[in-house]
């Protein structure tokens, strides 16, 4: 598969976005306006294991109380 340029100036956008802190960002740009830009997929990839099984505990958790309450 050939890289595009579009993969590439996605990807160098991704990676960017991922040296600036979280707060130098939120003072940018509003959560929605973050949200809006790009998909769960998108979230998700470069998240380490940990992160991403934190995650899948959290769901779970809300999932449960949400079933069950």
């Amino acid at each position: 598969m050939t890289y595009t340029l579009e993969q590439f100036k996605k990807d160098f956008v991704i990676n960017h976005l991922r040296e600036i802190p979280t707060e130098e960002v939120l003072k940018q740009y509003s959560p929605e306006e973050v949200l809006k830009q790009y998909s769960p997929q998108e979230f998700l990839e470069g998240l380490s294991p940990e992160t991403l099984e934190h995650l899948a505990i959290f769901k779970n958790s809300l999932l449960k109380n949400h079933c069950c309450s």
